[in-house]
């Protein structure tokens, strides 16, 4: 399968689901519209060109599968129940212009930081490129924080969450900023910043506050999974 290939309407209706949570052959037939045994064959070419793979199934989904087997033994269909997740990180860029029309997707992993961080904010606030680069860049944020995310946009005031080992530099220094867009206009960006060990026992009390961050927030950088990890605690 070619990187382009991934685009073709059934391809693309299967990696569009993985991205929001693992799932099986069965379950991505039913969202997709297409027959378990066509789900699978995709499955299969996606898993053998690196875009998928089959996740590590706890006892609770292995007994599932089990009971899926005897009701088959029993003369009843059974349904594959094991659960894929993407693991291939794209980005397709598309330059039309007179003289020119060209589209290209590379691949994300073994990009560096800034592309990362351009291409993920482009998706997730187009309208705040600037001032989100800006501010990363001008206050090297890209080196002190884990995870960068986009909490909202409203006005002239842009939120986002921060993970960081780097908590007392950045509540001090970063919390507030107000600068110019490429338009002039005044922008203010506002952090909501927090180590891993905040989060993951604010989390763990149930508290309103971190699970909305969570939550609400979309990945501009998220170096080592860890926000797309408490994604899927909070699902």
């Amino acid at each position: 399968m070619d990187i382009e290939d991934i685009y073709a309407k059934n391809n693309w209706s299967i990696i569009k689901e993985l991205a929001k949570k693992p799932a099986s052959a069965s379950e991505l037939a039913k969202k997709t519209g297409q027959t378990t045994a066509n789900a699978s064959i995709k499955l299969k070419i996606l898993e053998a060109q690196g875009y998928v793979k089959k996740t590590k199934q706890d006892k609770t989904a292995a007994g599932s599968q089990e009971a899926g087997r005897a009701k088959s033994a029993k003369g009843r269909p059974g349904k594959p129940k094991t659960p894929y997740e993407l693991i291939q990180e794209l980005a397709t860029i598309a330059v039309i212009r007179p003289g020119l029309a060209e589209r290209k997707t590379i691949r994300l992993k073994g990009a560096d930081t800034f592309q990362n961080l351009l291409f993920n904010t482009l998706v997730v606030c187009e309208e705040d490129t600037y001032s989100v680069m800006w501010f990363c860049c001008r206050t090297g944020m890209l080196k002190k924080a884990e995870t960068i995310a986009h909490l909202r946009s409203e006005g002239n005031e842009i939120e986002l969450f921060i993970i960081t080992d780097h908590l007392q530099e950045v509540r001090a220094h970063h919390s507030h900023h107000a600068l110019e867009d490429e338009e002039g206009k005044t922008k203010k960006i506002i952090s909501w910043s927090h180590n891993r060990k905040e989060v993951e026992e604010g989390l763990e009390r149930g508290e309103e506050y971190f699970i909305n961050l969570v939550k609400n927030s979309q990945g501009l950088i998220d170096q080592n999974g860890f926000l797309s990890e408490l994604k899927r605690r909070t699902d």
